[in-house]
């Protein structure tokens, strides 16, 4: 196949370095699309340059998957790929051939005012591309979307994590067709692993046109695999790739007798011994109290050697890090000192110390000068010694491993299954004392495999998933549906020596947004948090038990603070309002006092949300929580939301959410929800989707999101004037038309139908009753948006009826009037075949998340047909979408709904200027 973009020159620029000769053999393996299913890479020699390396294959092949997914480890929480990505994207513009090759793949051309229109979509873990569903907008545009396997996993079977149930199968669809997912350090999650292969076999055996393609990328197998992708001769004679795995790092074993007793002081000591060298040393330990323990001390003896700010030469990172502190920590200076790609302009000849648990091992892209640990596992120990002198740059480089002299048997591990991992450790050591005094990855790669992989961590149980259970998943219409199990164990498998976790946030509704507002305004917290999800900047999290301790420790420091106002003696403590959800988005409203005095274990895999105060009369009391670095801390009273800090990393282009007491307007931001928070309510004491509140009320909550980076559903639209129903139809038409014209252009008949859906999907809200429900004052003349009337909350008048359902029984039954204002559109649709009417109805139907596969029996009505002919239609849907499905596969029928969603969404997010129209404009 002739290339029209030189791939050198290419991903120079792209990533600012030459390419080893591994990278240019992959990118010819991609460019003839034969994708390699594993590829076993040592550390430091660049997996993530395969996101590079596809972007230019597919400028060369544009018949490659669109979208590349990186799914990196869980315990991942310094997101290197995010650094390589945004890279990536900035360089992309000193491309301008690669850019007009990827700017006529996109097919709504849609401009991206904050990144100079650069026709690569992005969504990360962290900072501005945060999980944005940018990626999912145009359904053409070239898209990387890097994610946990929670993220990425959970969508991938329709059970998207705090995702609302109308995107979760738009996410399925867009992550499972016409995408290629890169499967980082797969060792560590071979459930996850298995799933992907049993997703991608699903698919290859069904009629999924556009299966996914899975690429597993690790630097330790836990099975041989004679097909893998490996270095080769030319790599080994690079003196680049020769350096990097003959890197010096001098092995030294220390035992210790009680490892319980002596492991934090031994890990100090040796720790202190580079204390006037000037470098830069890490430090690792299984748990957490260790890594603080460990910390303290070092800050302690520091001190002891007057030296100032102590603080300033120690840094920690656990994965029980809240998000925001975790991510400002790779911007400290001691952090900086281990960075390759920052220079260190601070503290660049004093010894620092980052001391860590496995979040400091995986995902992370941090050289250190001497390493210090305890032992573990053979996988984690490979990830650690990938983190020292990771680029050969360094001599004299040290190892020091501390271990225990005794471990549990087989015989133990097979009554005590915590024991299991013991077992891993004591044959990591044996490995270890192998390596004679050399820890280099050349070194490491030349031990036994058979030999290392029974060192790995114990595997856990895979639970075995069938087609039954996909079709299960894939039902997701708006109420629960039985046969749906949630799909946490099915990601990661069951393992009985790691024990549970339980996360914590914080969120200054759970106090203000009392249960007795939601029942008046028929919300629940449920739809609180779709409308402001949880992001990971506002998240911790930690083993259960030590949760638990902390909040019974918080629920008594507040009871004593309570009792030693005078204004109180005597008086009874108030309840701690807590919101405990799950990732299913299950949320119940309770109080500490009762998840203390409660079942722990039915907490444990949930996220407890905490009030960051609470207020009873005139006395404030802190809940708190959350020490400087970021960590659980029971005894500290500072703990603080920070929902609204979701927000451009450079802050160039404002907050993303804003939630603000009073009358001030962000500027470009769209109020969805306006709370009444005073103790008297009006008869709309919460407005939703209101557009302005009312400027002489100081009492109000408001609820702000931009336009486009928002991911509710509420942010799909914003208005400042009534949208008139024909033209936001006329827009849905032209962007359908551009995806189709895009993505189906071998697929007539089906480009057809998704247009001809896009003429009818409305029809529905032509409905007096649906007017009324928006506060149109004059439903005779139909708005598809109401607009910013003042008056708003007083006009609308609450209903279930839906308008697709409505839309269904105006395209199937109309009336004498809409055939004759509507007589070629109609006509197309009777001359279709049942096929493509099939999918007419069926887009129609899910396009707002219900009918997958039916729409719930309180909503099965339209007040302008008989009840009766109403249930026929609803009894059709499920059949319907059941033949859709078979057709084209779960993953295949859910891409096709998602194309048509993002024509509706597109056109809701930039509405056309609102000009005069006539009655019958709109015609076919």
């Amino acid at each position: 196949m002739p290339s029209s973009i030189d791939f050198r020159e290419t991903f120079a620029t792209l990533t600012d370095h030459p390419p080893f000769p591994w990278q240019e053999r992959l990118y010819e393996r991609f460019l003839q699309n034969d994708i390699p299913e594993t590829c076993l890479l040592p550390t430091g020699l660049g997996k993530t340059s395969v996101i590079a390396i596809w972007l230019i294959a597919l400028a060369n092949n544009p018949d490659l998957p669109r979208r590349l997914v990186y799914v990196v480890n869980r315990r991942t929480v310094v997101d290197q790929t995010t650094v390589e990505v945004e890279k990536i994207r900035k360089n992309l513009l000193n491309h301008p051939q690669l850019l007009g090759i990827f700017n006529e793949m996109c097919s709504l051309k849609l401009a991206d005012e904050d990144n100079n229109q650069v026709p690569l979509a992005i969504s990360t873990l962290r900072g501005q591309f945060a999980d944005n569903q940018e990626w999912s907008q145009d359904p053409a545009r070239p898209a990387v979307i890097c994610g946990t396997i929670d993220m990425i996993g959970s969508r991938l079977l329709f059970s998207g994590y705090r995702c609302s149930f109308k995107t979760k199968p738009m996410q399925a669809g867009f992550l499972g067709q016409n995408s290629l997912l890169a499967h980082d350090e797969a060792h560590l999650e071979p459930a996850f692993q298995k799933l992907l292969e049993k997703i991608r076999a699903e698919q290859v055996n069904s009629t999924d046109q556009q299966p996914l393609r899975v690429m597993a990328l690790s630097a330790t197998a836990r099975a041989s695999d004679t097909a893998a992708f490996e270095l080769d001769s030319d790599d080994h004679k690079n003196p680049v790739v020769k350096q990097r795995i003959t890197a010096e790092k001098e092995l030294h074993l220390h035992p210790v007798d009680n490892e319980k007793k002596d492991l934090i002081d031994t890990l100090t000591t040796l720790a202190l011994n580079y204390q006037k060298t000037g470098k830069a040393v890490l430090v690792y330990a299984r748990n957490v109290e260790t890594v603080e323990k460990v910390s303290q001390n070092i800050e302690k003896e520091l001190r002891k050697l007057k030296l100032k700010n102590t603080e300033r030469f120690v840094a920690t990172l656990t994965g029980t890090m809240r998000g925001l502190e975790r991510n400002r920590l790779t911007e400290t200076d001691v952090f900086k000192r281990f960075r390759p790609d920052v220079e260190a302009k601070e503290l660049k000849d004093e010894t620092v110390y980052l001391v860590c648990t496995s979040a400091g091992e995986v995902g992370v892209n941090i050289s250190a000068d001497h390493l210090i640990c305890d032992l573990t596992s053979y996988e984690s120990m490979a990830q650690r010694l990938g983190r020292v002198n990771r680029f050969g740059a360094c001599n004299g480089t040290e190892v020091h491993v501390v271990h225990p002299t005794e471990f549990a048997t087989e015989e133990e591990t097979a009554s005590k299954p915590e024991l299991k991992y013991d077992l891993s450790r004591h044959r990591t050591l044996q490995l270890l004392k192998e390596l004679n005094g050399s820890a280099s990855p050349a070194a490491l790669d030349a031990l036994d495999k058979a030999a290392k992989h029974s060192a790995f961590s114990p595997p856990p149980e895979v639970l075995y998933t069938s087609d039954i259970l996909f079709d299960a998943w894939a039902n997701t219409t708006v109420r629960d549906l039985p046969g749906r199990p949630p799909v946490e164990e099915y990601l990661h498998g069951i393992t009985d020596w790691e024990p549970p976790r339980t996360e914590v946030a914080w969120r200054e509704e759970v106090e203000r947004i009392t249960p007795e507002i939601l029942q008046q305004n028929k919300l629940t917290a449920d739809d609180l948090l779709a409308d402001y999800p949880l992001k990971p900047h506002e998240i911790l999290s930690d083993r259960s038990e030590r949760i638990f301790d902390r909040l019974k420790k918080i629920h008594e420091r507040i009871e004593k603070d309570f009792h030693k106002e005078k204004d109180h003696a005597g008086k009874e403590f108030p309840p701690i309002p807590v919101w405990i959800t799950n990732k299913d988005d299950k949320t119940e409203i309770t109080d500490l006092l009762k998840i203390i005095e409660g079942d722990k274990k039915r907490f444990s895999p949930r996220l407890v949300l905490l009030p960051p105060k609470i207020t009873d009369g005139q006395l404030t009391i802190k809940v708190g929580g959350l020490d400087k670095n970021g960590l659980f801390d029971a005894s500290s009273e500072t703990a603080n939301d920070i929902a609204d800090l979701w927000q451009n990393e450079e802050q160039t282009a404002g907050y993303h959410r804003r939630r603000i007491m009073g009358s001030e307007k962000p500027a470009g931001m769209r109020l969805i929800r306006s709370f009444q928070t005073s103790s008297e309510f009006s008869d709309q004491g919460l407005a939703d989707h209101s557009d302005t509140p009312d400027e002489n009320e100081m009492c109000f909550w408001n609820w702000y999101v931009s336009p486009n980076r928002g991911d509710d559903d509420g942010s799909k639209a914003t208005v400042i004037e009534p949208i008139p129903w024909p033209q936001h139809t006329e827009q849905v038409i032209e962007y359908a038309t551009q995806i189709g014209d895009s993505l189906l252009s071998t697929a007539p008949e089906i480009r057809h139908a998704l247009i001809l859906a896009a003429r009818f999907h409305d029809f529905g809200k032509r409905r007096t009753v649906w007017q009324r429900s928006i506060g149109n004052p004059s439903p005779s003349v139909p708005y598809e948006k109401s607009g910013k009337a003042k008056n708003w909350g007083q006009l609308i008048e609450s209903t279930r009826y839906r308008h697709e359902f409505g839309s269904l029984l105006n395209l199937l039954h109309p009336s004498e009037e809409d055939r004759q204002e509507f007589v070629t559109a109609y006509s197309e649709f009777v001359e279709m075949n049942e096929e493509q009417r099939d999918i007419v109805l069926h887009l129609i139907a899910v396009h707002h998340g219900r009918g997958r596969p039916h729409f719930p029996i309180d909503e099965v009505f339209d007040p302008k047909y008989s009840q009766k002919l109403s249930d026929e239609i609803a009894k059709e849907v499920p059949r319907r979408f059941a033949r859709l499905q078979r057709r084209f596969g779960r993953w295949g029928l859910a891409w096709l709904e998602s194309l048509f969603r993002s024509a509706d969404y597109a056109a809701s997010a930039r509405p056309a200027p609102v000009r005069e129209t006539t009655d019958n404009e709109v015609t076919a």
